[in-house]
């Protein structure tokens, strides 16, 4: 199973476990984990680009380290 795959399930275990409230946590997590990027960014369309990496992004592939923040 891929790495990202273990990511997705494990959000959607949270989800049916824990409610909604869980993707506003991952959410603030994927914005906090990347909020240097993100400030260093001068247009909408940089931003895009930011948030387009976050899927390939080191944190996002360890799904116990994401969901432990």
């Amino acid at each position: 199973m891929c790495v990202c795959q273990q990511t997705v399930l494990r959000v959607w275990d949270c989800l049916v476990s824990e409610g909604s409230i869980i993707l506003l946590r991952i959410g603030l997590n994927i914005i906090l984990k990347h909020s240097d990027d993100i400030l260093r960014c001068r247009s909408t369309a940089e931003i895009l680009d930011v948030f387009r990496e976050i899927p390939s992004s080191p944190h996002v592939k360890h799904c116990h380290e994401f969901m432990q923040v």
